[in-house]
């Protein structure tokens, strides 16, 4: 037997059908329902409850198409219908099958009916959402914004049913009526009723969807006429002039809302209004900057700033031009001249402090927002300040002071010494008094800042070179101040007043408050050490001197009894007692062969002419009674050192060598005559080397010399004669004529003189080193 084919009755049905079986196959669901609730039932525990259940298959993925769908809506206040016409394309998915089956399953409506009704719900929300109220209200709604329907009708078939739907709208041709209306009229605003202003408007109206009373004027002019009539001769309450130039947007909306209310009778509302821009007679904001000028007691003009944003408020523009204030900066110079005028009244700013300046400036500030709140404005920011470069010395001025040459205590050396002062004055009126009494043009220039630093200046230095005329050159340099970084320099647990810096410092405050009354100062005075710097680290570049010599003892009968001496000698610096020594002869004073010569000079000096056994207890230095050839050593080198060079030294170590003859006395007794041999050469050797050292000195010493005495000799023919230069040549020619007399050759006597001397084998001598004589005293062991 043949199965005829299912008739849909309609299309919804190809998707949803009663089923008799669970049969597995892709892409069908199946749910059940209790036939008397309508709820879908779970698969598990249907034993119970089989007699009451209905199974439906739902075909999943499958997209359906519905065409010419009628919907007939009555949902007006009155008896009108309207037919909606539309089609359907639905899909089922299986995440929603169950919300699907319960939602179109019904025992006596189908599956077509329940989603028709479904779409019908849908509608009706959606005009009440936007409370249409005719039929033709509704079709135009739809014609105007068929995508938005389209949408939120799908969206609502979903949340009721759970089909993913698209809804196409089939609409009749519906007339859209947007009449477009110009019309210009002579207008107010309620907070300007003196200012008419010929205001351009631009309507466009559309159809409200309400029920129309009467009809709207068909001819263009009769509308403009209707619409003029709405509009009037003023604006409605809440439009400012302020709003008509610089709020368009608001009055706008608020003209649309007036016609819209107007025109509800005729079933047609405003779709937007433009205006015409409307060209303001102020602009909104001004940024103005006013300089007035204020003439002092003195007749000095001073500038008062103001700096100022000034804007129109909201509620002011009709009362600002109702006043008719003219331009707002001539407006501001008036009304701040007013104001400094009362603020200032039988005062002057030179004898203001910051403190009553900022007053004056309140004072002003105050009477400004003042006005400005009068006349329909609104400031900001607001600076208002005068304008006195002279004030910088009210908050407190830095003034820094080159250093200069100021001459010390007996007019002959110098010291460069700069400062750097701080200082602040309570008022102007003092220091501007002694600036103008020192002008003798009796001028009032625009400021008076530079001649105040110039006084203050003069004032500091002149104080400065008074109080160096007082300060001891060596003082200077060796008590300038307790942290001195001289080595040596200050005197430790001495008072701060003792030194120099703190003198210079209190002879200039002293001045300061004296001659300037100043509110509060600081001074610092810096000492310049670019001459005596590199005078010290060349003094302590020399470090330890060590120097050999050969002094001549008593009872001398040859060079060969002449005494080698080594000294070592500590150099610590500059000698605080001679700085102005180590300044006037400079750099080239000591150079190190030049201050090893003044050494050897003052121990020979000392030295000399004494007995060999008294100069070799030098080597035990100052211990006991015999250290003290060794302290007068010391002390009188010391002092060399110091008036010649300006040096601190120590001499840490002497050295007391035999002398030639008592080495070979010693080194040749009992020895072979080879060996006696070999010593008599290296002895030989070495005083030859002895004399070659001793010419070379001299030599140079003669070089030195001459080039000495032709700078002399240049410096006295030159017009512009150096006296201390030529000074300093004088004293450096005489110490090298000294060290010339010192390097006088004298007789010298053989090694082979020596070894005939002495009780030893028979030595072959180098040739012309035997005695000329034989016969000679012996040599003596002493030395």
């Amino acid at each position: 037997m043949t199965s005829k084919p299912i008739a849909f009755s309609h299309p919804i049905d190809e998707i949803l059908l009663p089923a008799k079986a669970i049969i597995s196959r892709a892409g069908s669901s199946f749910v059940h329902i209790d036939a008397r609730t309508g709820e879908v039932v779970p698969k598990r525990g249907l034993k119970d409850l089989l007699r009451t259940l209905k199974l439906y298959e739902l075909k999943t993925d499958l997209t359906v198409e519905i065409y010419d769908q009628l919907n007939t809506m009555r949902i007006f206040s009155t008896t009108e219908r309207v037919d909606v016409r539309y089609r359907l394309s639905v899909t089922a998915r299986s995440a929603q099958a169950d919300k699907i089956v319960r939602s179109l399953a019904d025992p006596i409506d189908t599956p077509g009916q329940r989603l028709a009704h479904v779409v019908e719900q849908a509608l009706v929300h959606e005009v009440r959402t936007l409370k249409t109220v005719s039929p033709q209200g509704l079709l135009a709604e739809i014609s105007r914004r068929p995508d938005d329907w389209q949408r939120n009708i799908a969206r609502s078939i979903f949340d009721q049913c759970g089909l993913d739907a698209a809804i196409l709208f089939d609409l009749p041709d519906v007339p859209h009526d947007e009449p477009v209306i110009e019309c210009t009229q002579v207008m107010c605003t309620p907070d300007a009723p003196h200012r008419r202003t010929s205001v351009t408007f631009q309507i466009q109206l559309e159809p409200s969807g309400a029920p129309s009373e009467r009809r709207l004027p068909a001819e263009p002019r009769a509308r403009r006429d209707k619409i003029a009539t709405i509009l009037g001769t003023q604006f409605p309450r809440g439009v400012t002039l302020y709003d008509l130039w610089f709020n368009k947007q608001k009055v706008e909306h608020v003209i649309a809302e007036l016609l819209s209310t107007h025109l509800r009778s005729t079933g047609f509302a405003t779709r937007h209004v433009v205006i015409a821009p409307v060209p303001p007679d102020t602009e909104k904001t001004e940024q103005i900057n006013c300089d007035l000028k204020w003439t002092g007691r003195s007749g000095r003009d001073i500038d008062f700033r103001i700096e100022a944003t000034l804007t129109l408020r909201p509620d002011g523009a009709g009362l600002f031009d109702s006043l008719k204030l003219g331009p707002r900066a001539q407006w501001l110079e008036r009304e701040a001249r007013l104001a400094l005028n009362m603020a200032m009244q039988g005062r002057d700013f030179e004898d203001m402090n910051l403190s009553e300046q900022t007053v004056v400036a309140e004072r002003v500030t105050n009477t400004l927002l003042g006005r400005a709140e009068d006349s329909g404005q609104s400031i900001s920011p607001f600076v208002v300040r005068p304008v006195i470069p002279e004030n910088v010395w009210l908050q407190g001025y830095r003034l820094e002071i080159p250093a200069a040459d100021y001459l010390m205590k007996e007019g002959v050396h110098t010291g460069r010494v700069g400062m750097t002062l701080d200082i602040r004055f309570e008022t102007l009126r003092h220091v501007i008094d002694l600036v103008r009494h020192a002008d003798r043009r009796g001028q009032s220039p625009a400021s008076y800042s530079d001649r105040i630093a110039n006084l203050v200046t003069d004032v500091a230095t002149d104080a400065l070179k008074e109080a160096m005329t007082r300060i001891d050159p060596n003082d200077f340099f060796s008590r300038w101040d307790m942290e001195s970084d001289l080595r040596g320099t200050a005197g430790r647990g001495a008072s701060s007043a003792a030194f120099v810096q703190e003198r210079c410092v209190l002879a200039i405050q002293r001045a300061l408050t004296e001659r300037l009354r100043p509110a509060s100062h600081t001074v610092d005075v810096r000492r310049d050490q670019s001459v005596i710097r590199p005078l010290v680290d060349k003094a302590l570049a020399l470090g330890t001197l060590q120097v050999t010599f050969e002094v001549e003892p008593e009872g001398m009968r040859s060079s060969a009894d002449n005494i080698p001496v080594k000294l070592e000698i500590q150099v610590d610096g500059i000698d605080p007692r001679y700085y102005t020594l180590a300044v006037l002869k400079g750099a080239a004073n000591l150079d190190p062969e030049l201050v090893k010569r003044t050494a050897i000079n003052a121990a020979r000096q000392r030295l000399d002419l004494r007995p060999a056994p008294t100069l070799r207890l030098l080597n035990h230095g100052r211990a006991g009674a015999e250290g003290e050839l060794y302290v007068d050593l010391a002390s009188f080198v010391e002092g060399e050192m110091a008036t010649r060079h300006g040096l601190s030294v120590q001499l840490s170590a002497v050295h007391v060598l035999p002398s030639l003859t008592r080495r070979v006395t010693h080194d040749l007794r009992g020895q072979t005559a080879l060996d006696a041999q070999n010593m008599v050469e290296l002895m030989e050797v070495e005083r030859h080397h002895r004399l070659t050292a001793r010419t070379a000195d001299l030599s140079s010493i003669e070089k030195q010399i001459a080039i000495v005495r032709e700078r002399m000799n240049i410096a006295l023919a030159s017009p512009d004669y150096d006296r201390n230069a030529y000074d300093k040549d004088a004293t450096l020619l005489a110490d090298l004529e000294r060290l010339r007399a010192g390097h006088i050759t004298a007789t010298h006597i053989s090694i082979a003189d020596l070894v005939h001397k002495v009780d030893m084998p028979d030595v072959d001598m180098p040739a012309g080193a035997l005695p000329s004589q034989s016969g000679d005293a012996p040599v003596e062991d002493g030395n």
